[in-house]
């Protein structure tokens, strides 16, 4: 009983974005002129806005262009990450060893200050967060709700059903690397396609051959294979948390979906290659390193290993898994499948 509507402002706020095999909705609008949004802002002021932005200085127009209508906002945090060390040699040298790098930190340091000045920018009306860590992190509006991630609910809540592969398998949870577009975002410049899936084929013909595992592709949301990029393994869309749960074993980078392993006591490598170590060095990488160490995963460069280097198959760290679960995924007293009713109570009443 809920009018919606999803407005695409990513030409506003990045230019013109790539998406391979893009698809839209009827729901959607999409807009390229900040004039036209502003007007139908200012013939919405009733409706409230779900925000998927982050406060940083890129959006502040966006923000201010809300704030001037008096519009009612929400936000989600939740999908946190184990953080990795701002304050590593690497990262301190980088720092330090570069003039624009430092000012860099600085501008943008000044810029957080600023957005979090409630007399630039107003709190969130209302704001959900999941898990620990980003509960610990909700200062930013005048209500916090807590709500576990959908990760949470979707595995909690899943029906058991038939296997979805007959013999013994490993997932890789696909991350899309060389074409998801957000990376461009965040300075990751694209991976060789190519050289990317030729790494990948041979690691997982290695975890094949040295562990009797057919490897299967959980697909990311977002991707649209045509070109056999995974040789002939079988690709599956939208059925993560079954593949997961059935799995004997989990290959990924660093991703959300990890989270279904987690919740699932499944075994898990985080793994990489040399480009993506040549590329991401002082970034995603980083990531990848603290998810690994903060699970107690296995790290792997998949372009260096033999089928004899690979590791067994051990059992997951129970400690580990139960703090992620507590830090990143449910908040206390949210069981599986209430998250969903919490969200649509409160805004609703929020709209009023």
């Amino acid at each position: 009983g809920v009018e919606l509507a999803y407005w695409d402002i990513t030409p506003l706020v990045r230019g013109e974005v790539v998406e391979h095999y893009r698809q839209s909705s009827e729901y959607v609008r999409e807009f390229v002129d900040e004039r036209a949004l502003e007007e139908a802002v200012a013939t919405s002021r009733d409706a409230v806005f779900v925000l998927l932005l982050p406060k940083i200085w890129k959006f502040r127009r966006i923000f201010r262009l809300l704030t001037r209508y008096r519009c009612k906002t929400v936000a989600f945090k939740w999908g946190a990450l184990p953080a990795f060390s701002a304050a590593s040699r690497a990262s301190l040298l980088r720092v330090f060893g570069s003039p624009r790098v430092l000012l860099t930190k600085v501008r943008n340091r000044l810029h957080t200050l600023l957005l979090s000045s409630h007399w630039y920018l107003p709190q969130y009306d209302l704001l959900f967060a999941a898990g620990r860590v980003m509960l610990g992190k909700s200062d930013d509006a005048r209500k916090t709700v807590p709500v576990a991630l959908f990760d949470y609910d979707q595995f909690t809540q899943a029906e058991p059903g038939e296997r979805l592969v007959e013999e013994k398998y490993a997932v890789f949870l696909d991350n899309y690397m060389p074409f998801h577009s957000d990376h461009a975002l965040v300075g990751m410049p694209p991976l060789d396609p190519e050289v990317y899936y030729e790494k990948l084929h041979r690691f997982f013909s290695a975890v094949e051959r040295r562990h009797g595992l057919r490897v299967v592709i959980a697909a990311h949301p977002r991707s649209r294979y045509c070109k056999d990029e995974f040789r002939g393994r079988e690709i599956i869309s939208g059925k993560t948390v079954e593949l997961t749960r059935d799995a004997d074993l989990l290959l990924f980078h660093a991703s959300t979906s990890v989270s279904y392993a987690v919740l699932g006591r499944k075994p898990v490598w985080a793994i990489y290659t040399d480009e993506m170590e040549r590329l991401y060095r002082h970034n995603y990488m980083q990531l990848v390193r603290a998810m690994a160490d903060y699970l107690g995963l296995p790290l792997l460069n998949v372009s260096q290993l033999l089928a004899a280097d690979l590791p067994p198959i051990g059992a997951p760290d129970e400690a580990r898994y139960a703090g992620y679960v507590r830090d990143f995924l449910a908040t206390d007293g949210i069981v599986g499948g209430q998250s969903k009713e919490i969200v649509r109570r409160e805004i609703t009443a929020l709209a009023g």
